[in-house]
């Protein structure tokens, strides 16, 4: 018991109290190893007394380690997802004006295609309406002229279809042919003698 009021009076508790303490536990004092006692005070003594700070403090810079390069790697999967909701959003408001271009395109070509089918519907109607006549008619009198006109007429395509039977010369075949047609065409046979040095 003496041994135990020590103890507790080098660990600094005043006399007194060691012994009311000690007091405490002398009952069963044969019984109690002091020597294991002892030895297990003073490892409790040691693990208190024992510095630890130095693996605290690594495990806390450590862990403040793992912490930023999670946070980094949060950032900057956070980052990519925002520039793909942006790419995102653009290409979503280009269809928008895309759509928006296309609905303007086709209201206006509603507009012009109604547009033409009253234009068509008007020709329509136009042409069904009879017209009203606006002049006065009169037969048409033959001049003594035309009489002239056919009977050069006339006298021009049988000389120039004779002489197409007897020439030799392609160039001037060519140029009979082309008379022959601007003659039963309607041009004037004065005009086409000119033309062809007759």
């Amino acid at each position: 018991m003496d041994q135990l009021i020590k103890h507790l009076m080098n660990s600094g508790i005043d006399a007194d109290r060691a012994q009311e303490i000690a007091s405490g536990y002398t009952h069963g004092e044969e019984n109690v190893d002091v020597v294991r006692l002892q030895k297990a005070l003073d490892g409790v003594a040691d693990a208190m007394d024992r510095d630890t700070s130095g693996d605290v403090d690594q495990a806390i810079e450590d862990a403040q380690d793992i912490a930023e390069a999670v946070t980094r790697g949060a950032d900057a999967l956070l980052n990519e997802v925002r520039e793909q909701n942006a790419a995102l959003a653009k290409g979503v408001l280009a269809i928008g004006e895309e759509m928006r271009g296309l609905r303007d395109y086709l209201h206006n070509q509603s507009g012009a295609v109604a547009a033409v089918e009253s234009q068509v519907d008007a020709v329509r109607k136009s042409l069904t309406e009879p017209v009203a006549q606006k002049s006065v008619t009169a037969g048409v009198l033959e001049s003594p002229q035309d009489e002239v006109q056919a009977d050069d007429r006339f006298t021009f395509l049988e000389k120039s279809l004779e002489e197409l039977k007897t020439c030799e010369d392609s160039n001037r075949q060519a140029i009979l042919r082309k008379a022959v047609v601007q003659v039963e065409s309607g041009v004037p046979v004065a005009q086409v003698q000119a033309s062809i040095r007759y």
